[in-house]
């Protein structure tokens, strides 16, 4: 089953692609925003979490890139804006 191409974005409460609405979330819930968030950034955090998945299981690392790209698909579904190089975020290796 494939789903929308990405980027999604939210937008007050929307989600939505280059191909229309993906997602409304309900108006009278409190953490509107924070799910429209999380609902937006899946497509990112599906290809990071895959790519990392797939370096992990070859036996190879993620470099720095794959590291950023996690970070910021992190970033998209929490509803901040990404830091480059963060230490904070990037697990030991």
């Amino acid at each position: 089953m494939e789903h929308t191409p990405g980027p999604w974005e939210a937008d007050n409460g929307i989600v939505f692609s280059d191909f229309g609405t993906i997602a409304t979330v309900s108006i009278d819930m409190v953490d509107k925003e924070a799910n429209a968030n999380l609902i937006a950034a899946a497509p990112d955090l599906l290809e990071s979490l895959e790519t990392l998945y797939d370096l992990f299981k070859s036996g190879d690392y993620p470099g720095t890139e794959d590291l950023d790209n996690a970070h910021a698909a992190i970033a998209k579904a929490e509803g901040k804006a990404p830091t480059v190089n963060d230490e904070s975020k990037a697990p030991a290796i």
